[in-house]
């Protein structure tokens, strides 16, 4: 709600740990529609195609400067 009060058009977010369930797809499927769910309904009000979901690792810095080392979030090939 502060965000679009101050004006932010798109948002951004990471989910992390995704090392941790072995860059599991489905996993990652199953939270951006949550995500996507809770941002876009009233009073947060984005629109889903203004939200990024993105699987990460920060631990080891898994897909977030650079895609995933090992190919193991090959799945992802952005967020569009």
């Amino acid at each position: 709600v502060l965000a679009r009060s101050l004006g932010v058009k798109q948002l951004i977010v990471v989910i992390n740990k995704m090392d941790a369930i072995n860059w599991d797809q489905p996993r990652f499927e199953e939270i951006r529609e949550e995500v996507l769910r809770f941002a876009s309904r009233p009073p947060v009000g984005f629109a889903a195609d203004a939200v990024a979901v993105i699987p990460a690792a920060s631990y080891t810095g898994g897909n977030l400067a650079a895609p995933e080392e090992d190919g193991a979030a090959g799945w992802y090939t952005g967020w569009r």
